[in-house]
């Protein structure tokens, strides 16, 4: 399980700079791409590396900053706003790759995937932005950022195909990292460490809705709120309630379908309470909603939770007022079962029957909804329409009930099976991570010293008679970085070139880290071709 949220680290632990070997690295001076030259030990601190570090953060923090506020405008708003947020973040996701920093280019390879993800023919074209975060995040060693990309692609895979068994392996993957105790990144403050790992524990949940196993979405979305409370994060504190209020509304009528009135009431209470609760973050969302107004006077699911809790009149005018405002494919059948139910609560009894019999005769948006909360629409219908529940001695009532406990059957196997997954999930992950750490550089991720041994001998078996070259590359005036600044900030340094060099480097050149300051590339001759220069263009590479 996870651990608590973690304690406050180093600031400019995060930061990320791109640099060359004669003393000084190179940091972009602004979101265009200019860029400037900085001395590593030399100078007062306005001339060093750490005010170049601390604008290299004010840039990367932008770029996340924005790629959140797209993500908040292509989920609630029109097809023309999704693709415009869609063709920005993909701008920022480029400037993110000139730059080099591992985590920012992790953070918009996942907006450039929500983007897709919510927009109308983008799920083609998704699958190849989420393979690129999960290449990214295992070469990074950014463990939950490897466990959000497993749960987004499980997402997308259900979409095409909910029967696709790679939807289990997936979200199996991403559980057998989110189940386990890690430690926080030592490249990132609390903050982000505690909003990734709450975002991954979200996106997994949401998947575990579409199978309908809530009870285990629950405890991740609780925990994920548990990280949020420490960061002050109000807009991903909103996302997060939105999804807890959803995930309760729904395993509510799960409940109540499955013959389980009590237990329904009690998730119904608890989604009323969060719904409340989402009131003190409101102000601080990104959506374009309007912040001055009640966020349950403008979301549906809050709404919801209130008439579900406690059906009656003073409900009504606000979900007859949202009905314009849906946004999600389940959100008008929520909002009519809900109006129902207050109708009826009131002595409206025909008026709640004619609003729910309309649906059997419009196929949108109803068939796009989750299959057990149109279950649920039928089910409503059959409680409150005598003539339904009268004829046949309640055939239709035994026939839903025959409905939910096959769907109530196969939510037990796909629980079994994904137990089953997750354990051989894990015990593969093992492996891996057992076999990456006898060859990695714990503090950077470059192979060690071993690997490149190992390298070496398979060149020289692969080419015999070429010419194989090694670069070794010195960080000057390094040691100065850990005496004047501490070796925190001259880790930070060290992760932040062997990100650059990891992300720049030629696809046939070997990196490796070797000593403390001390890297060194491989480079194979091509067809007995040689590359003395080639040392000379990794400078100008990573300096331009």
């Amino acid at each position: 399980m996870w651990s608590e949220p973690p304690g406050s680290r180093v600031d400019v632990g995060r930061s990320r700079s791109r640099g060359h070997f004669e003393g000084q690295v190179t940091v972009a001076a602004g979101l265009d791409g200019q860029s400037e030259n900085v001395p590593l030990g030399d100078g007062g601190d306005d001339a060093g590396l750490v005010p170049a570090l601390q604008r290299s953060r004010i840039r990367d923090d932008a770029r996340v900053a924005r790629g959140r506020e797209l993500m908040a405008v292509a989920q609630r708003g029109d097809d023309a706003q999704r693709r415009a947020a869609t063709a920005e973040a993909d701008e920022l996701l480029r400037q993110a790759r000139d730059e080099g920093n591992p985590y920012v280019v992790a953070e918009l390879l996942r907006t450039a995937s929500i983007t897709r993800l919510v927009t109308p023919g983008g799920l083609d074209e998704v699958g190849t932005t989420l393979d690129e975060l999960l290449e990214h995040a295992r070469a990074h060693r950014l463990i939950v950022a490897e466990a959000d990309a497993h749960a987004l692609r499980a997402n997308r895979m259900f979409r095409r195909n909910p029967e696709d068994h790679v939807v289990l392996d997936e979200l199996a993957n991403a559980l057998a990292i989110l189940e386990q105790e890690w430690p926080a990144s030592p490249t990132l403050d609390a903050t982000e460490w505690a909003e990734q790992v709450a975002r991954a524990l979200s996106d997994t949940a949401i998947v575990l809705h579409h199978l309908d196993i809530h009870e285990m979405a629950a405890t991740l979305l609780a925990r994920g709120q548990r990280y949020l409370e420490i960061t002050g994060e109000q807009h991903s504190m909103v996302v997060l309630l939105f999804n807890r209020v959803r995930s309760l509304l729904l395993w509510g009528l799960q409940f109540e379908r499955t013959g389980q009135p009590d237990q329904a009431a009690r998730q119904f209470e608890a989604a009323a309470v969060l719904a409340d609760e989402v009131e003190e973050h409101w102000r601080g969302h990104l959506f374009p909603d309007r912040a001055n107004q009640r966020a349950a006077d403008q979301v549906v699911v809050f709404a919801v939770a209130f008439a579900l809790h406690r059906p009656g009149s003073e409900h009504l005018d606000r979900l007859a007022m949202l009905r314009e405002r849906s946004v999600f494919p389940d959100d008008p059948i929520l909002l009519d079962i809900a109006q129902a139910r207050c109708l009826n609560a009131v002595g409206r009894h025909d008026e709640a029957v004619t609003l729910l019999e309309k649906y059997p005769h419009e196929n949108d948006p109803v068939d796009k909804a989750e299959p057990a909360v149109r279950l649920s629409l039928v089910r409503e219908i059959a409680r409150l329409d005598r003539r339904s529940a009268a004829s046949e001695d309640g055939v239709w009532q035994r026939y839903i009930d025959s409905l939910e406990a096959g769907l109530l059957s196969l939510q037990r196997a796909r629980v079994s099976a994904l137990r089953a997954r997750i354990e051989h999930a894990t015990l593969s992950r093992q492996h891996r991570m057992l076999a990456l750490q006898a060859l990695q550089d714990p503090l950077t991720g470059l192979p060690n010293r071993r690997a490149l041994e190992q390298q070496l001998d398979a060149l020289v078996t692969a080419h015999p008679g070429e010419p194989i070259a090694i670069a070794m590359m010195d960080l000057d005036g390094f040691k100065q970085i850990n005496d004047r600044y501490s070796h925190a900030v001259g880790d930070a340094v060290l992760v932040a070139i062997a990100g650059t060099l990891a992300a720049r480097h030629r696809p046939d050149w070997a990196l490796r880290r070797r000593r403390v300051r001390r890297a060194a590339a491989v480079l194979v001759a091509a067809d007995g071709r040689r590359r003395s220069g080639s040392g000379r263009v990794t400078g100008e590479r990573i300096a331009p």
